[in-house]
């Protein structure tokens, strides 16, 4: 079974662009699974380890939006809350969970920006052993 990682975040837009990406793959939904993740930030948490979303309740309303999007697509849905520092976080679960493909969302952002504060989305491209598809900012005022 294909296995695909989507770590959102607390933004609803984002979150239902990565879940219309999975949605739109030209596969059928049976035969992946898709694990949703939130990390919260140390500083945020005293969760201490990774959990399932039926273990932990104060998790934002778009992980619980993106699992029932999904399972109500027909995949098989798992969804987790970690604690750390959000790239290595991703990555680290992707390797534990032997996923076959990481669905990120993007911003825009920029050149300083990036070089201030860092990038998630730039530091799991760099670090992820397995793809990672970054979906884009909406484009239409239909997406936003």
């Amino acid at each position: 079974m294909y296995h695909i990682l989507i770590p959102v975040r607390k933004d609803e837009t984002r979150t239902r662009r990565q879940v219309n990406a999975v949605s739109d793959l030209p596969v059928r939904s049976e035969e992946v699974s898709v694990t949703v993740l939130y990390v919260f930030e140390e500083i945020d948490s005293d969760l201490g380890g990774t959990l399932s979303l039926q273990e932990y309740d104060d998790v934002p309303e778009t992980v619980t939006w993106a699992r029932d999007a999904l399972e109500d697509e027909g995949f098989d849905v798992d969804a987790l809350v970690a604690e750390g520092h959000p790239d290595d976080a991703i990555v680290s679960l992707a390797s534990d969970r032997d996923v076959d493909q990481i669905v990120l969302g993007g911003r825009k952002r920029s050149p300083t920006g990036k070089a201030i504060f860092g990038s998630t989305v730039q530091s799991v491209i760099l670090d992820a052993d397995v793809p990672v598809t970054v979906v884009p900012e909406a484009g239409s005022e239909e997406d936003r």
